[in-house]
């Protein structure tokens, strides 16, 4: 995937196109026939700019606080100037984890590499939209976790599709993708709905072991599970067995000692020896991400 797309640097993505509706009720009510219209151009573009291309210009994040000494430009909107969101542009480790993924996977990761925003709305998010009938289950270490994790699935929904999220007058696309395809009819701290296209997204904690049971979820993540107090095995062995045939499912997570349910996964799932393996295996060591780099330093004595 990584020659799919490359940017030298950040800038606003291209507009996206307006495409007229004939119907009377498109801007008071969903209307069907602009739900179909609208999956069919998210679907199209999904599959001609492939996910790299398609989530830096429909997505927007939040980046991480500058570094000491870096200066980064606020909106000049003052009633934004709280504020501070990018396109999401993948980082090294999240273009090495798109040209290996499979339908189940397991993360040992290291800290900020992007893992939570990248299996939020790459693998929950994404694929629940584009699918209609698709449901999305998130499993988080804690209830705090859980809220944390919810508010960058909400931020990508609030902002998605836009082509300036300080500038509402020029993102006529994204409003009306939330009047029609992505309307929504209940939205919380901890679940979206999606009426129009029969898709919900939840958010559970795993300090309860029944999580995720009476949900058919098409699309599941399991957030630092070597971290889990009560027993991730017995938790996630119904939940894996229900997802359909096409879904997916992933784990991630810190490394947390020797031995236990999550270290043991990862060592079955990086023998590459082993006939079947559950899980394509992914690790990446702290110095992989592109952050962790700086320029040579100049040596003063020359």
């Amino acid at each position: 995937m990584s020659t799919i797309y490359q940017q030298p640097s950040i800038v606003l993505p291209q507009a996206a196109p307006y495409v007229f509706s004939r119907s009377r009720n498109a801007y008071s009510a969903p209307d069907p026939a602009r739900v179909k219209e609208q999956l069919l151009i998210l679907q199209s573009r999904w599959k001609e700019q492939g996910a790299k291309k398609f989530i830096y210009r429909h997505c927007w994040i939040q980046p991480k606080p500058p570094e000491k000494g870096e200066r980064r430009d606020l909106p000049t909107n003052t009633k934004k100037w709280n504020r501070s969101l990018v396109p999401f542009l993948f980082n090294n480790i999240q273009t090495d984890i798109e040209s290996k993924l499979g339908l189940r996977n397991i993360f040992l990761k290291p800290r900020q590499g992007g893992y939570t925003t990248y299996t939020m709305i790459r693998r929950l998010f994404l694929p629940c939209i584009l699918n209609p009938g698709h449901n999305g289950l998130l499993i988080a270490q804690k209830g705090k976790s859980v809220t944390d994790y919810f508010r960058i699935l909400k931020r990508c929904y609030d902002t998605f599709a836009m082509v300036d999220p300080y500038d509402q007058a020029k993102n006529t696309f994204a409003r009306e993708l939330k009047q029609n395809l992505l309307h929504t009819v209940y939205s919380n701290r901890r679940e979206l709905v999606f009426d129009q296209i029969d898709v919900a997204i939840h958010c559970e904690s795993a300090e309860v072991e029944e999580s995720g049971q009476g949900y058919t979820s098409t699309h599941v993540v399991a957030s630092e599970v070597a971290r889990w107090e009560r027993n991730p095995e017995a938790t996630l062995a119904n939940l894996k067995e229900a997802i359909p045939a096409g879904g997916t499912f992933d784990m991630e997570s810190t490394a947390n000692g020797w031995g236990g349910y999550f270290f043991e996964e990862c060592m079955r799932a990086r023998d590459k020896d082993k006939p079947y393996r559950e899980f394509v295996y992914h690790f990446h060591p702290w110095w992989f991400h592109d952050e962790y780099y700086d320029d040579k330093p100049v040596d003063q004595d020359s």
